[in-house]
């Protein structure tokens, strides 16, 4: 019994890793008027396993537990070693709810340093910088 629970609480354990592998992406414009965050893996590839979005007072997420707002989820989703592109989309992903564009460098082993464009159609066009891993 003992040595089931043990591998019980390892399998566990092991599953839960995964959520520890990830960090957020903050971008917004300079007056915070707009904003685009998403929760990428910490892999080789881009992941993006959550977003939210705002425009105004309008707010997004792609689950309740990332805050409040409709209900969205990621579309295309893009990374080479200098650009980074990611859509939001309804949940049925027939229309775009935003597109994020960023450029991104960085020095040696420093950060990485993200800016370019967020563009919620019907809500408007902002220039974005980001915080993030």
């Amino acid at each position: 019994m003992r040595r089931f629970a043990l591998v019980l609480l390892l399998c566990l354990g092991g599953g839960a890793a995964p959520a520890f592998a990830t960090e957020w992406i903050d971008c917004s414009d300079a007056g915070h008027h707009a904003s685009f965050n998403f929760l990428v893996g910490t892999v080789d590839v881009l992941s993006i396993s959550g977003l939210t979005v705002t425009a105004g007072k309008k707010a997004w997420a792609s689950q309740p537990v990332y805050g409040p707002g409709a209900l969205i989820a990621v579309g295309q989703a893009y990374e080479d070693t200098d650009t980074l592109r990611v859509d939001a989309m309804d949940p049925g992903l027939e229309a775009k709810i935003a597109e994020l564009r960023l450029f991104k460098t960085s020095e040696a082993d420093g950060d990485v340093i993200y800016g370019g464009t967020l563009h919620v159609p019907g809500y408007g066009a902002w220039a974005v910088s980001c915080d993030g891993p």
